[in-house]
């Protein structure tokens, strides 16, 4: 994201993980400027964006990047109403 925000780019994620409400908050602490996904996952993702810390979910994402494991940085990011 860095890299791209020098440059002037935007960077967007479209699809299933971009409306996956345990991705939002790593999408947006990871620094996503767009989520595009399916309509019904629209008032979701607005609730858990508007309801987000942003300098948490920047700190979760860094930590989830020096993880190895896909089920570690999963669990980083379970939201606690999620089964």
């Amino acid at each position: 994201m860095t890299a791209a925000h020098a440059h002037g780019k935007w960077v967007g994620v479209c699809g299933e993980l971009a409306g996956e409400a345990d991705a939002v908050p790593m999408l947006v602490g990871l620094g996503v400027d767009e989520l595009s996904m399916n309509a019904p996952a629209i008032p979701r993702v607005k609730e858990i964006v508007r309801a987000l810390d942003y300098g948490a979910a920047q700190a979760r994402a860094q930590a989830a990047l020096a993880l190895e494991d896909p089920d570690a940085v999963r669990a980083v990011f379970k939201t606690p109403s999620q089964p």
